[in-house]
């Protein structure tokens, strides 16, 4: 395995495209499908993954571009004046300390949201005990509730020992929790919290890469109308009213005080316009007509495979030009070589430095002026 700057060129160019085709079918009402959208977008998570692993593996195949990428990315060969270190480590080394940083401050966060949440988990002998009833009906886990004082929204956190986060229930009806419990609960029997935890930690790879974080912006939506589908497929034209409205309730009050952090969290609802805007058109819209059939499914998933293993085992590599004297090679003339004899043996210097002892001269070098001494060669010279 070998160092190299191509499957970060390669793994670039292949995200670029898939990121476009999810953002442009996202807001495509027939062509949205949650579960391609997450083989989609886990599939993105894991090319991001192998852009930040600079290696050319052994089964590696690699194509060489010999005009655009050379002339791209040889400033970055440059050396900084005045030392042997290339604005290239540098960058690296950069690229290394933020991603520390940023697992760190993940970590952190996840520990604080624990802290915080701890003082406000309620049990089955609190006057909230009905909520673990409503949970029940749609669920076998066991999930913990935290009940906040704050007007913040519904959410879900925990990958092993989940947290259901509900605000002051008192402003929301029995029904509209209903309708909360079923929603974030979706949440964890979807495994999405796990892919939430993928996402955190690409972004903490690649820290400076706003790709990512818009990624993670659209994983979220994406995943909140998924859940959003599944909930109203149960119920009829009033109950779908209010179950938007209770979207818009739930922005409305969070805006009116202070949120905590939420960034590793799954919630009910974001308050974001253009978001909650694609929610809202995707509840009143007419559902989609007749899906995609399994052969049209089956050939994009096996596509974004062919995609996926691409980026693992074919790189694009920049091919400079390589001089003669990168390559240890030397060019012999009569002009700047002659042979010295000495006893039974010929030495060749080139531009004045010896090169090589030989016995014979090779027909190659035939034309290579032969001097029995070098106070002869100075003689003649």
């Amino acid at each position: 395995m070998e160092l190299s700057l191509g499957p970060f060129i390669t793994c670039c160019m292949i995200t670029v495209c898939l990121i476009a085709y999810f953002h442009i079918t996202l807001y495509h009402r027939d062509t949205f499908s949650p579960h391609g959208k997450r083989v989609l977008f886990t599939a993105i998570m894991l090319i991001f993954i192998r852009m930040a692993i600079p290696l050319n593996f052994p089964f590696t195949y690699t194509l060489y571009s010999y005009n655009i990428l050379p002339h791209a990315t040889k400033p970055l060969t440059y050396n900084i004046p005045g030392s042997k270190i290339s604005i290239l480590n540098v960058l690296c080394v950069i690229w290394i300390c933020g991603t520390v940083i940023q697992f760190y401050r993940l970590i952190l966060r996840h520990i604080r949201l624990r802290r915080c949440l701890f003082p406000f988990i309620i049990s089955r002998e609190s006057p909230y005990n009905f909520l673990f009833d409503i949970i029940e009906n749609y669920t076998d886990n066991s999930f913990e509730i935290a009940v906040l004082p704050l007007n913040i929204s519904p959410a879900i956190t925990g990958l092993k020992k989940p947290i259901l986060i509900l605000p002051d229930i008192r402003r929301l009806t029995e029904q509209e929790l209903k309708y909360v419990c079923a929603h974030e609960i979706m949440h964890y029997t979807k495994h999405d919290l796990w892919l939430l935890l993928l996402t955190d930690i690409v972004c903490c790879i690649h820290w400076w890469n706003p790709l990512v974080y818009l990624m993670r912006r659209r994983f979220s939506l994406i995943m909140e109308i998924s859940n959003d589908q599944d909930v109203l497929a149960a119920l009829r034209s009033p109950e779908q009213i209010e179950y938007a409205e209770l979207i818009l309730k739930t922005v409305k009050l969070s805006m009116l005080s202070a949120s905590p952090d939420t960034t590793a969290l799954l919630s009910f609802a974001d308050k974001d316009h253009s978001d909650l805007q694609t929610r809202i058109k995707y509840i009143f819209s007419k559902p989609p007509g007749t899906p995609p059939s399994g052969w049209v499914q089956f050939c994009k998933t096996a596509l974004l495979c062919v995609i996926l293993l691409f980026s693992f085992f074919f790189v694009t590599e920049a091919s400079f030009p390589v001089t003669d004297e990168e390559l240890g090679c030397v060019s012999i003339t009569p002009e700047n070589a002659y042979f010295i004899k000495i006893e039974n043996r010929l030495d060749l210097y080139v531009d004045g430095d010896f090169l090589v002892s030989v016995d014979t001269i090779p027909d190659t070098l035939e034309n290579i002026p032969v001097y029995d001494t070098k106070e002869n060669l100075y003689e003649e010279k």
